[in-house]
């Protein structure tokens, strides 16, 4: 059976930490036995949260949007094994408070299974996310297909916060079975339910003539299942996995209607239910000692045909092609997957690597007139348009192992776009073209200093088609298909002085330089850079302490305008983007004697956007800088009642502070407003008591 995982949030972590774990000592001394002789545990306590809980809590339910009070802390993990028949089976259940004062599983899992021949699993698993954002609104029916939006500037009295969430139900049911010794079957089932609420907005003029859009919400009502059946061989040089795998989507609302306001679009249709599946084939082939290969074949066929939902009070232009009105897309998009790598030292020192992957995605809906407001139709009249894309990536690589301990690596890498034009009208570039060289030369110079560095050259071209053909017409490339030149650096050091002392360091840099083509405005250059720095001391069996430092920063300089005949620019401005983010943290853990255990852990962290306008007309467009920082500490204790048995407090303090400008100084038309909750403030405090047997 795989092995199951999940993503911790912030308030799981303290929930998890605040429950412990036996002593460091007592789990080395018992983890070759748990192996042998699984423990069972139970964990048990009340945690109780203090201050608005937004940030902190946004990704539990334990939290009813920002309330304090107490926390109940329960988890179960019963596991047995039988030596004789190799039979394991194992129960686990992670319980929490939800607004509703009931304590039910957020996570529970059953597993059984016998050594070598079956097994079973069954997964579920209730996450319930909270936006940060609070909304100030007149909007009524918020939850429901159906609302009215209500002018809060000139009724102030039907003003009211409200709060988004979304709950997410995950069950998952796996089975495997060992046929024989070359074959086995997998399948796997996923059912995934998603309810709530997301922020929206519509547009066009708000009842009292103001123009822009207005505050709605979107009603989620999602269904969405993966079933999986795999069938594996395993030989003595080939391996071999073939099977099925199909997702279908359901939406339970098809339209949402916002009354109340003075435009014929007060109606929005919502995703559509859609299906897709994939036939695949994997392997991998031994063909001697020095030389392996694998590959991957695979089909998949995407289908769209749900009734799209019709605006009765909108109707076709007469003029030019037929308007289809009603009906569904027909959509289809079939793909072809194909994948192969190739392993080979033909000399000792010598050792060379390819892949080549190519996928063909091809878009196979037909194109049709859908709705026009009102006649005479535009001069390109409302059509989907079909894009296939061919795709082929491939790259070879030699490494030599060099006297005195090192080793020099040699790779080029070719990646080819190749993107349909069904309309040239609609599409600017078609195919992508980029061609990479690396170099890397590794060294182990010393015993206890090991190192890396490499230098990759890319080169993407794009065949570029114009709207007109006038070069005064040419549009922005967009930024991932624009002809660009890459210059990236990479230094790696691991450096261990002393045993107990362990250093790692990472420093990258890239640098991008953009042909802005005839119209010489766009992206004209970007820079992005990391440098990190990990370390870990262990001052003596019982005490350790670990730190690290990162920085990484992105910039990016931009010319806009629009073109003018004369081949200038009309309106001409620039930025000069630069996004930073500093990370710290500092962990010391150990033990005052064998019954005492305590620890602590800081971060400090820092996000900070400029955005560089220069506006040469005075306009007043400069925008403010936006900062984010987020401060974590988590302090604890433990005391060991026994081999099996323990007490624990935790302490976690988290603050997040913003300025968000984009936000907090939003209006809809209709005066919703928006606070996006700039400073927080939670203190968690937990003692939890936990108990382990066989």
């Amino acid at each position: 059976m795989k092995r199951m995982h999940t993503k911790l949030n912030p308030l799981a972590v303290a929930v998890l930490l605040a429950m412990g774990s036996a002593p460091a000592a007592a789990q080395e001394m018992l983890e070759i036995d748990d192996l042998v002789n699984p423990l069972s545990t139970i964990r048990a306590g009340v945690g109780h949260i203090d201050g608005d809980s937004r940030w902190y809590g946004r990704y539990s339910g334990s939290i009813d949007k920002g309330d304090e009070g107490a926390v109940p802390l329960f988890d179960l993990d019963y596991v047995t094994r039988d030596s004789g028949s190799g039979t394991w089976a194992r129960a686990r259940v992670t319980a929490r408070d939800v607004k509703t004062g009931q304590v039910v599983p957020e996570r529970a899992s059953l597993e059984y299974a016998t050594q070598g021949d079956w097994g079973v699993s069954l997964d579920y698993q209730n996450l319930v996310t909270t936006e940060v954002p609070t909304f100030t609104t007149g909007l009524v029916g918020v939850g429901s297909a159906d609302m009215t939006s209500v002018d809060i500037l000139a009724n102030p009295a039907a003003a009211r916060t409200i709060e988004l969430e979304m709950e997410r139900e995950d069950i998952r049911l796996e089975f495997s079975k060992q046929l024989s010794r070359e074959f086995d079957v997998q399948v796997s089932f996923r059912n995934l339910d998603k309810e709530g609420e997301r922020q929206w907005g519509n547009g066009g003029n708000f009842s009292a003539g103001r123009a822009g859009p207005y505050f709605a919400v979107e009603p989620v009502d999602y269904e969405i299942r993966e079933l999986e059946a795999t069938l594996g061989y395993t030989g003595e040089a080939l391996q071999l996995a073939g099977g099925l795998y199909g997702t279908s989507f359901d939406n339970g609302y098809k339209v949402a209607r916002t009354a109340g306001t003075a435009t014929a679009w007060d109606e929005m249709a919502l995703p559509l239910d859609n299906s897709a599946y994939k036939l695949f084939l994997s392997g991998a082939y031994l063909f001697t000692e020095s030389t392996s290969a694998n590959f991957k074949l695979a089909y998949s066929e995407e289908t769209q045909d749900e009734t799209f939902y019709a605006t009765p009070d909108r109707s076709c232009a007469t003029t030019a092609a037929p308007c289809v009105t009603g009906n569904d897309l027909g959509a289809e998009v079939n793909t072809v997957l194909a994948y192969a790598a190739l392993t080979s030292r033909p000399v000792e020192n010598l050792t060379l690597n390819a892949t080549v992957r190519y996928e063909d995605r091809e878009d196979e809906t037909p194109e049709q007139f859908f709705l026009t407001p009102a006649p005479p139709r535009p001069t390109r009249p409302n059509t989907n348009v079909a894009h296939s894309r061919e795709t082929l990536n491939a790259n070879a690589e030699a490494a030599y192992r060099l006297p005195m301990g090192f080793t020099l690596v040699g790779g080029l890498g070719l990646d080819t776009i190749n993107r349909s034009n069904p309309d040239p009208s609609a599409t600017r570039y078609a195919d992508n073209d980029e061609t990479s060289y690396r170099l890397e030369l590794r060294k182990s110079m010393h015993a206890t200093l090991n190192g890396s560095f490499s230098y990759t050259y890319s080169d993407r071209e794009s065949d570029d088609i114009r709207y007109s053909g006038n070069p005064t017409d040419d549009w922005v490339a967009p930024l991932h298909m624009a002809d660009r030149k890459r210059d990236n650096y990479k230094l790696l050091l691991d450096w261990m002085p002393v045993s107990p002392l362990s250093v790692q360091f990472l420093y990258q840099y890239s640098d991008d330089e953009y042909d802005l083509g005839l119209a010489d405005f766009g992206v004209s250059d970007g820079k992005t850079s990391l440098i990190s720095l990990d370390a870990s001391y262990r001052i003596n069996d019982d005490w350790t302490v670990n730190g690290w430092v990162s920085r990484d920063e992105t910039e990016y300089d931009r010319r806009q305008g629009s073109p003018s005949g004369s081949g200038g620019l009309v309106n001409p401005w620039s930025s000069q983007l630069d996004y930073k983010g500093d990370a710290v943290g500092l962990g010391v853990r150990g033990l005052v004697n064998w019954v005492h255990r305590v620890g602590a852990n800081l971060q400090y962290g820092k996000d900070k956007a400029e955005y560089g306008i220069n506006d040469p007309l005075g306009s007043g467009t400069d925008l403010p800088d936006t900062h984010y920082r987020y401060w974590r500490y988590h302090l604890f204790g433990e005391y060991v009642l026994d081999d099996f048995s323990g007490i624990r407090a935790d302490y976690v303090y988290n603050k997040y502070k913003n300025d968000e400008w984009a936000w907090n100084d939003w209006v809809y038309a209709d005066g919703t407003t928006v606070d996006l909750a700039d400073d927080e403030d939670v203190h968690f405090i937990g003692v939890s008591f936990y108990y382990k047997w066989r």
